[in-house]
Parts: structure tokens; C-alpha cells; sequence
């Protein structure tokens, strides 16, 4: 979020890969307020105010939405990855 839809500053390396040159100080704040939050619900919502924020400005336009869809035996449980690698050491015992 900070490298796309956030204004550009070089001086904290924010929105450095905001190609469209959007801006708009209210977002900016709002995703600033996020990455503060210890908060992990306030985060959350905040983050997700700055994605719906960053679509109604058109500053991201979503092309391609990956849905992940992993299988195993009931004996395994997997912690799956937001970055959608899979991986091997990630399947451990299920709880009983």
C-alpha cells in the first residue's frame, strides 16, 4: 500500500511505485494511522477504509484476483501463505 496508492515522497520512500501519480492526502493519512496501529482489529479496518479508498480513486485498478485452494488429509492441518507459495514446512499435525 505504501509503495502504490500512497503520494509520492522521496523523502520516507512512500508511493514509490505509484506509477498513475495519484494522491490524496486523506489516504495517506489513513494508511499512516494503520501501519501505527498495534491494534490488530483497528488495523485491520483501517487498511481495509485505505483499499476501498484506493479503488473508489481509481488509483489501483484490480485485474486479477488469485484465490488459493490447498488440500490435504484430515491428520494435516496448513497455515496457508498470503503470498501464495506453498510450502512443505507450512503442513503440520492437525489438532485433535
Amino acid at each position: 500500500m505504501r509503495s502504490i496508492v500512497v503520494s509520492g515522497n522521496p523523502a520516507t520512500g512512500w508511493g514509490v511505485v505509484n506509477r498513475g501519480r495519484t494522491s490524496n492526502p486523506r489516504l495517506d493519512a489513513l494508511l499512516e494511522r494503520a501501519l501505527a496501529s498495534i491494534d490488530d482489529g483497528a488495523r485491520d479496518r483501517l487498511l481495509q477504509r485505505v483499499s476501498e479508498m484506493a479503488i473508489a480513486d481509481v488509483g489501483v485498478v484490480p485485474l486479477y484476483y488469485e484465490v488459493a485452494v490447498w488440500a490435504s488429509r484430515k491428520e494435516l492441518a496448513y497455515a496457508a501463505h498470503a503470498d501464495g507459495f506453498t510450502l512443505a514446512t507450512s503442513a503440520v499435525p492437525a489438532s485433535p
